[in-house]
């Protein structure tokens, strides 16, 4: 079964297209456990991202 979720989630990365506008909330929070996934590494993604960039002393990182 995992594997098959796996397989879906991506394909329907790979097949979203890389310009224009893109509907990410499908792929990332179509499902509870997309949402949660997101969410989670939303949450130890975040505090990692500003930590790097405050050791980043030319100015490399960026952070939208």
């Amino acid at each position: 079964m995992l594997a098959g979720i796996l397989r879906f989630f991506s394909r329907m990365f790979l097949t979203m297209p890389g310009v224009g506008e893109v509907d990410f909330f499908d792929l990332f929070y179509g499902t509870e456990i997309r949402r949660c996934h997101t969410d989670n590494f939303l949450a130890g993604f975040d505090p990692l991202a500003e930590l790097a960039k405050n050791c980043d002393t030319d100015n490399i990182i960026r952070i939208h």
